[in-house]
């Protein structure tokens, strides 16, 4: 969540730089002028920029969760401690008709 949307953005707006590109090469491959050479660089940066947003949303994927653990680890430790028991209660369910038996199980 923290991080998220700048890959999200930023992606979307590579590749509205990379159409962009492509948009004018092919207003340019029907019409008699030939710019395409000169919009070359955008496709290039939208391409370059996808890429690059894809690469940095996989190294982050990699790289954070270790961050996280020790910040969810930190936080636990300031908790009182509580202990780490699993319960198991029987129940009873009222259902139309009849009812059901059933166990609960809390951890």
């Amino acid at each position: 969540m923290e991080k998220g949307w700048i890959f999200t953005v930023g992606e979307l707006a590579s590749l509205m730089v990379f159409m962009a590109g492509v948009g004018d090469c092919v207003d340019d491959a029907w019409s008699s002028n030939s710019n395409c050479s000169n919009r070359g660089g955008l496709l290039f940066a939208g391409a370059f920029g996808f890429v690059g947003f894809r690469i940095w949303e996989a190294v982050d994927a990699w790289a954070t969760p270790p961050e996280q653990n020790r910040r969810y680890r930190e936080l636990k430790s300031r908790l009182p401690a509580s202990e780490d028991t699993i319960t198991f209660e029987p129940g009873f369910m009222p259902l139309a008709g009849g009812g059901a038996l059933g166990l609960r199980v809390t951890f």
